[in-house]
């Protein structure tokens, strides 16, 4: 294109074509600004969230404890594991 308005630059072809690149660079820059504060806003909800996310697990650990491991060994002759989980109570 800017090979094109130069070889026109007499004519009123030249004149257009140098016309619309200065339209065409306006709109990259305003789309590539748009782009960047998206690209913000959107790292700043994953942040956001990710601190949600944190919160509710740690919720959750305090509130419902892991139940102790369960040992790699054989399987008691009744088939049920050696520590059950305290939500089999309820």
């Amino acid at each position: 294109m800017e090979a094109a308005g130069k070889g026109f630059k007499d004519w009123a072809t030249g004149a257009g074509i140098n016309e619309a690149l200065k339209g065409w660079r306006a709109s990259v820059k305003e789309l590539q600004n748009r782009l960047s504060a998206e690209k913000s806003a959107l790292s700043g909800t994953n942040v956001l969230f990710q601190g949600a996310d944190k919160g509710l697990g740690g919720e959750f650990d305090r509130r419902f404890p892991a139940p102790p491991p369960v040992l790699p060994g054989p399987v008691p002759a009744d088939g049920k594991p050696p520590f059950l989980s305290g939500l089999a109570d309820y």
